[in-house]
Formats: structure tokens, C-alpha cells, sequence
């Protein structure tokens, strides 16, 4: 399903930052160009450690710090992809999906939520899509995923576009150049419902097809599509199959369609899952979770730089694929340099960890030296081990020489920490504005 790449192509700035999205599943690849969400790749590990605390002076502004942005009422992060967005749960996606949909009452053995994406309408797509993923076995060898596809436009042209090949990043140069994936449909009967079956075929100069099944269905107006099963192959060319549910399961899902409100056997609620903010009322759950109020500024250092994600991260979650996954409910604000900066380079960025106990031990990291920012005491160190491998550099990425600095602190008896990648003018400026930054 090449979802939405085509959509980039008359957007110069989010061409030039796409390397910035990523998807959930982390190291993998799939039939599929799906360029959503969110998630910069971070790196999993125990973390405790105990800051020398300090006394925050609410009192003292920052210049940097605008007051009117700062207003949680007018909460508004500018996202690069702003028109797709993901929710923990389906009430939630309800409120940006703009039309009514049926969901299944019934899912195969072991399966549940994952998240809920919504693409809204974006340059050549007139309508709203929802994209529901269920997941089992989240985040273990033999996970396995499939998806769920409403909208009110014909989601059959959704799988029969020709283009470029699925060029894949990961696929060893032994398989050569990717073909043009091709489409096959069949008009199908599962469970007396009558639908399409679409078969994608992605081809290799040098490897066999992996292929990708779809059924595509009407229901009162709105179309349906689920994504039920995948043929892949590992980098050895071993088969794979990330989405796999028979016929018989396939149809115990579809004859399980109803509406919301009268769904009984499924949960949609996404308890205990991670979730991004996207305006005031994320921000007030959030709070609710972690129990404290948040640092939230939108802009830092002279509108240098702006907010472009906070996530509330919430501890074993079965929605994220993060590398780092922190023991404790966290915030985590992401900041970049507008594309044209000509002070920073394009995907430096500034990762801001809030949390009530530390995520990172100072004593893992090379310590660089200390500060004093009214009164509150910071340590400044280099992860020179690669203990923490935050931006997933390493073996992987060689070629990555930015810096990678961490300031950490302890203010009124919440744990902040500040993770430069790049940026290296003004970094104590910019820790300054965070420190002295007000609470929302």
C-alpha cells in the first residue's frame, strides 16, 4: 500500500526532513511505504541515577521564553507532517477522523490495538483515511501485525498506482534494483460479504516477489480494507511473515463489523499506551499520568528553534517501537532548527526528557563538566561508550560525526534531561530557556 508517498513530492521542506519520520517497527522493512509517525529511533536501558537537587525560581523569565505561546489553552505543536497524525485509541482518533466508521467486534487469538493513524486530506487526497493496527506479541521475535483501512473516497485506488520500485534501505545489493510493484485484483465473496481481493507483487532483479493481500469492501457508503496478510524475506532471503490470518479468522473479523458504541468484545481504549499531544486536552491526560506539570515552551533560543513533537511516553506501552524505552512515565519534546538555518545544520535536533526519576545515569557518561542556572545544579557529559546510543548511531550510521551532549538536572523534585544531537552554539543559552522555563 503506497500510502501517502507520492504526496511529498510538491513539498520541498518535508523532501528535504522526511529522513526525520519513522516507522514504529524499528529495524525492519516492509512491502509497504508507509511514511508516518513519528518515532526518531532511540535506544533501550535501565536507567537510575540520583541528580544533586535544586530549588526552581518560578518567578525568573527567560526573554526566550514567549508568554502568549506558552498559554496551554493555545496549545498548537507544528509538526512536520501535520495531516497524519496517530492516537492510542479510537475515541481519540474519532475527534480528527471526520466521519463515522465500523470497527470489529472480534479479533483473532492473541491480537489487540496497537494505535489508531489518521492521514488527512494533503495536496491530492480529498479524503480523510483511518488506519487501525492491531498487534501480536508486540515488541517480541515473532510479532506480528495487521491492519485495518476506512475512508470515505475508494480505497481500491490506494492499491493500484503504478511507480518506482519499493526501494528499500535495509535490502542487500544482492537482490538488485526493485521492479515496478504490480496489482492484481479478484472479485472475492468472505463471509457473504462481496469485496475485491488485491494481490501486490513487489519484484527484484535478483530475488523472488515478496507479495502483499488485501480485501477491499463497501459498507453503507464507507470503504473498508484490511491488510491480512504479507510474504516477506529476511536480508538471507529467509521467508517471513509479519501479517498472516487465515481465511477462516479473516472472516470471523469481517462478520464482527459494528459501530463503536456497540462494540463489546474488543477494547479501543488504549489504556496504558503511549500517546503524542497534539493540543489542550492531550496535555491536561498527560498530566494526569505522569502527576506533575510539564515544561512546554514552543520555541528556544530567539525562535531559533521550535517544538516539532511531544509524546507522552508511558512504560511498557504496546503502541511504540522505541529503542529507549524508559521505566518510568515520561514527556519527551523534540526541537529543531527551521530548514534554512544557517546557524545549525538540517537534523540537528534537541530531545527533552521530563520524568520523576532520572532516565539517564551521569555516571555512564563522560563527564564534560558542571553549571550553576539559578541555583540549579547540571551535569554535562558525552555517552563516548555509546552506552545509550540514543540516535541509534553507531555501526549503523559511521558517518554521523555530530556531537551528542547531555545536560542533567533535578528541579523541584522532577528529573529533566536535554539530549543534543548537533547543535553546538548556544547549547547553555538553550538550557537556560528550559530551566527557566514555566510550568504548565
Amino acid at each position: 500500500m503506497e500510502k501517502d508517498s507520492e504526496f511529498f513530492q510538491n513539498n520541498n521542506e518535508m523532501k528535504r526532513r522526511i529522513t526525520m519520520i519513522a516507522k514504529f517497527r524499528k529495524g525492519s522493512y516492509k512491502l509497504s511505504a508507509v511514511a508516518i509517525i513519528l518515532v526518531l529511533a532511540l535506544s533501550g536501558i535501565i536507567l537510575t541515577n540520583a541528580l544533586k537537587s535544586g530549588k526552581n525560581t518560578e518567578s525568573t523569565v527567560d526573554p526566550n521564553v514567549g508568554s502568549k505561546k506558552e498559554n496551554s489553552s493555545s496549545l498548537k505543536v507544528e509538526r512536520l507532517n501535520d495531516w497524519a497524525k496517530w492516537f492510542p485509541n479510537l475515541a481519540r482518533a474519532k475527534d480528527f477522523s471526520g466521519f463515522q466508521f465500523k470497527v470489529p467486534d472480534y479479533l483473532p487469538p492473541g491480537y489487540q490495538l496497537q494505535n489508531v493513524e489518521v492521514l488527512e486530506k494533503y495536496i491530492n487526497r480529498i479524503d480523510n483515511q483511518v488506519t487501525i493496527t492491531f498487534v501480536s506479541n508486540f515488541g517480541k521475535q515473532d510479532e506480528k501485525k495487521f491492519e485495518l483501512l476506512a475512508s470515505k473516497g475508494n480505497l481500491l485506488q490506494t492499491y493500484s498506482r503504478s511507480g518506482a520500485g519499493d526501494v528499500r534501505s535495509i535490502a542487500p545489493a544482492s537482490w538488485g534494483n526493485a521492479q515496478v510493484r504490480s496489482y492484481k485484483q479478484d472479485e472475492v465473496s468472505y463471509a457473504g460479504i462481496k469485496g475485491t481481493l488485491v494481490t501486490q507483487i513487489q519484484n527484484y532483479e535478483h530475488h523472488q516477489p515478496e507479495r502483499e493481500k488485501s480485501f477491499v469492501w463497501q459498507d453503507e457508503g464507507i470503504w473498508y480494507a484490511t491488510n491480512y496478510y504479507s510474504e516477506n524475506h529476511s536480508r538471507e532471503g529467509r521467508p517471513e511473515f509479519w501479517t498472516k490470518i487465515s481465511q477462516g479468522e479473516l472472516e470471523k473479523f469481517l462478520l464482527s463489523f459494528t459501530f463503536p458504541q456497540q462494540i463489546q468484545n474488543v477494547s479501543y481504549d488504549g489504556k496504558g499506551n503511549s500517546f503524542p499531544l497534539y493540543d489542550q486536552k492531550d496535555l491536561l491526560e498527560a498530566k494526569k499520568i505522569l502527576g506533575f506539570k510539564v515544561k512546554l515552551p514552543i520555541e528556544l533560543w530567539n525562535n531559533q528553534l521550535k517544538l516539532t513533537d511531544s509524546v507522552l511516553l508511558q512504560a511498557g506501552d504496546q503502541n511504540t517501537g522505541y529503542n529507549f524505552r524508559p521505566d518510568a512515565d515520561s514527556i519527551k519534546n523534540i526541537y529543531h532548527a527551521e530548514y534554512n538555518s544557517k546557524i545549525y545544520k538540517l537534523n540537528d535536533e534537541l530531545t527533552f526528557y521530563q520524568s520523576k526519576v532520572p532516565i539517564v545515569n551521569a555516571a555512564k557518561l563522560s563527564a564534560i563538566r558542571t553549571l550553576d542556572i539559578n541555583g540549579i545544579n547540571i551535569s554535562v557529559g558525552e555517552d563516548n561508550n555509546n552506552v545509550y546510543n540514543e540516535y541509534g548511531r553507531g555501526t549503523t550510521n559511521k558517518k554521523d560525526t555530530r556531537s551528542q551532549t547531555y545536560y542533567l538536572w533535578k528541579q523541584n523534585d522532577i528529573y529533566y534531561t536535554a539530549i543534543f544531537l548537533g547543535l553546538d552554539k548556544n547549547q547553555e543559552e538553550m538550557v537556560k530557556t528550559l530551566v527557566l522555563a514555566p510550568l504548565q
